[in-house]
């Protein structure tokens, strides 16, 4: 079974390095303000976590449609050039009543991401003083069971390249 589109890799990799970019650049923000009255300091309050939520939904969507249509693609013996990305993204708790946790694979990063109920990208004390660190926390709930999984930002970029390194390049 063929699927009638393909995602625009280039697309989704600026995107991944939009993400990156924007943890990498919040310091550099940050040091250059002269105050908290700067209005450097109110551009980046007013935008940063907005954008830091669309580009984790929007990359873990494009991540897991790709995953899928791969999938198709990985079923062929024939066909070695797509594996599944299989690479750990932080750290998962399943149930928060139970203190176990467990590896917070790429694909269920991307789940988590996008069935999560509160995204909050971590700083290091006051988010108006302090840049965003690579942790994010994520909150959700599955089935009668509250989940908090901790995602590694810069592991979650590693993976998605990956994910999208051995993407075939689109058709139009």
């Amino acid at each position: 079974m063929a699927n009638n589109f393909q995602l625009n890799s280039a697309i989704v990799l600026r995107d991944i390095y939009r993400l990156l970019s924007l943890f990498a650049g919040d310091l550099a923000v940050l040091e250059t303000v002269e105050g908290k009255d700067d209005p450097l300091v109110s551009l980046r309050d007013q935008f940063i976590v907005d954008e830091v939520m669309h580009l984790l939904v929007s990359t873990a969507t494009a991540n897991r449609i790709h995953d899928e249509h791969m999938g198709w693609l990985r079923r062929d013996p024939k066909e070695t050039d797509f594996p599944q990305i299989d690479h750990e993204c932080g750290t998962l708790w399943p149930d928060i009543l139970k203190d176990s946790t467990i590896p917070l694979s790429f694909r269920e990063a991307c789940n988590k991401i996008i069935h999560a109920v509160h995204i909050v990208p971590e700083t290091a004390g006051d988010p108006a003083e302090n840049p965003l660190s690579t942790n994010i926390i994520l909150r959700g709930h599955l089935r009668d069971k509250a989940w908090v999984a901790h995602l590694d930002l810069v592991e979650y970029v590693r993976a998605s390249v990956r994910n999208f390194s051995g993407a075939p390049t689109p058709r139009y």
